[in-house]
């Protein structure tokens, strides 16, 4: 499960950029940073909590022109996105078993009626988009002032 930051620019700023690259890398980077910053932070705070497993394993990459917020605990996509009924079978053995209030129960199959969804990476995204700008201005501003130097 991924959420991506990624900034495209135009022609006339790449070939600025191209001409002096150290003026646009430092404060994309950092603008990279902070917004991939605030939307993990956001996603640990969403995320439903069992065992913790899942929010402790959302994450952060960063590159240039390119910010990563993400975990790779396999389950995340069904909690996101919540999963369809569907019927549950054993892989392994020739049936399934839970216990129950002390009793031992046993089936071939059992029908699942499916999870609702409990998103946490796309709102956390959604929700800081205003502050996401808000830090690409001041990387713009900052970007600016070089050029002017």
């Amino acid at each position: 499960m991924t959420v991506e930051i990624r900034l495209t620019l135009d022609a006339a700023t790449i070939l600025k950029a191209l001409s002096d690259p150290l003026l646009v890398i430092g404060p994309i980077n950092t603008f990279m940073k902070k917004a991939a910053s605030v939307v993990q932070l956001r996603a640990v705070e969403l995320a439903p909590v069992d065992t913790g497993r899942l929010r402790s394993s959302i994450t952060q990459e960063v590159a240039p022109l390119r910010g990563r917020v993400y975990t790779n605990v396999e389950y995340a996509p069904h909690v996101e996105l919540g999963t369809r009924p569907h019927i549950i079978r054993p892989r392994f053995k020739r049936a399934l078993h839970w216990q129950r209030g002390g009793r031992d129960f046993f089936a071939m199959s059992v029908n699942h009626p499916g999870t609702r969804p409990k998103p946490f990476m796309r709102p956390a995204l959604e929700q800081n988009r205003g502050r996401i700008d808000g830090l690409l201005e001041e990387a713009a501003r900052e970007i600016e002032e070089k050029w002017r130097r």
